[in-house]
């Protein structure tokens, strides 16, 4: 099994509503924390364990990390400056309308 895991959950609480407006739903999705979500005896093999999403139209990433905190946070940074650089290219891109 890959000691990386990377999720992309999609967009959430898409707006569907005329102009942009969200549509009315019967629900939604709340960022409030819920406790343990799996026994402790649940352990996980990853090391590295990505989800993303867009959620009122953020683009979000949640990383859990069994690394040494300074590799983690030098993984954090990289990816985050990694995602910005496509970001820019495609901009640049959709700018030149190439």
């Amino acid at each position: 099994m890959p000691a990386v895991s990377f999720n992309y959950l999609g967009q959430l609480g898409q707006l569907g509503g005329e102009a942009g407006q969200p549509r009315h739903q019967d629900w939604t999705l709340i960022d409030d924390g819920c406790g343990s979500v799996m026994a402790n005896e649940n352990d996980s093999h990853l090391l590295l364990d990505i989800n993303g999403l867009i959620q009122a139209g953020r683009l979000q990433f949640s990383i859990s990390s069994r690394l040494p905190q300074t590799q983690t946070q030098i993984f954090i940074t990289a990816f985050g400056q990694a995602l910005n650089s496509v970001i820019s290219a495609s901009r640049q891109q959709a700018q030149s309308g190439d």
